[in-house]
């Protein structure tokens, strides 16, 4: 569970990966209409399945503002312990990670875009099935001057 930001959620979404696979071109694309500049939280979701064959997944994300600045991160997602057991919750076949990319971030108010990369040394990365994103806004999230 991911603690932080307990506020209103102002964004939720997820993209679905091809079964084929992930190709490491295809960015996942969200975006994101922040509705007053503020704090928030940015947490990014995976579901994968039982036959990924890695504990874990390198992610590249971009986040680029109103201005269109653009800033990246390299993201390690442990998906599983050291015997193999994945983290997060599962149904079926099925186990949805959760991780925390930001937290009590200032965001001016506009439209951001959130892009998800994999970064994995597979061109075609096999077993993860959706990417996703949330924003929620801090508690007390008092207007902030732009």
């Amino acid at each position: 569970m991911l603690w932080g930001c307990t506020g209103r959620t102002i964004y939720d979404s997820h993209n679905e990966i091809d079964r084929q696979g992930w190709e490491a071109y295809n960015r996942q694309i969200f975006t994101v209409d922040v509705p007053r500049t503020g704090m928030y939280d940015i947490d990014m979701f995976l579901l994968h399945d039982n036959d990924y064959r890695y504990r874990n997944v390198w992610l590249f994300v971009d986040y680029m503002s109103p201005d269109s600045s653009v800033v990246t991160d390299t993201v390690n997602c442990v998906l599983a312990d050291t015997y193999g057991r994945w983290y997060g919750g599962g149904w079926g076949s099925y186990y949805q990670y959760e991780q925390r990319l930001k937290e009590g971030v200032r965001l001016d108010s506009g439209r951001y875009e959130v892009r998800v990369a994999q970064g994995m040394r597979e061109r075609n990365l096999k077993g993860i099935a959706s990417v996703g994103v949330r924003v929620v806004s801090c508690p007390d999230n008092e207007v902030l001057p732009d």
